[in-house]
């Protein structure tokens, strides 16, 4: 698409809900969560809508990407310990770590511009709220 809307193009064709994309900060591709296998899993594909690849599988709710600042991990939202938590992964798939497990809803993730912190929706919630408190997960580059 150009940036005036114009020259759009349809990336994904299919009855399930292909939804919260993300575009990875070259623009080559984009992570979104589609229950077209009949639950809310992650997929990438190309910028061009070729390659379409499922990178999260299992019974779980999985959502709301974040691409890393340096494009090797994505953070993303999921039920799969009983409550949303915030996990994070290789773009491939790999190496999922949940971050948070405070048995609340831990939505929204996002990236510092430096990719050691990420703040969640509980935080910027509370520095509306009070701005003496930031929580932060930190994370390790892998």
């Amino acid at each position: 698409m150009n940036a005036d809307g114009s020259n759009l193009s349809r990336l994904t064709n299919n009855p399930a809900a292909d939804v919260f994309p993300a575009w990875s900060l070259k623009g080559d591709r984009l992570v979104f969560s589609s229950d077209r296998g009949g639950n809310a899993n992650l997929y990438m594909i190309n910028a061009d809508g070729s390659g379409l690849k499922q990178i999260t599988s299992g019974k779980y709710h999985d959502a709301l990407p974040a691409w890393s600042s340096d494009g090797k991990q994505i953070a993303f939202v999921s039920d799969r310990s009983g409550s949303d938590e915030i996990y994070v992964m290789d773009v491939d798939g790999s190496n999922i770590k949940q971050l948070t497990n405070d048995g609340g809803n831990d939505e929204f993730p996002d990236w510092s511009p430096d990719g050691r912190a990420l703040p969640t929706l509980p935080t910027v919630m509370l520095i509306l709220k009070s701005m003496s408190w930031i929580r932060t997960e930190k994370i390790q580059s892998a």
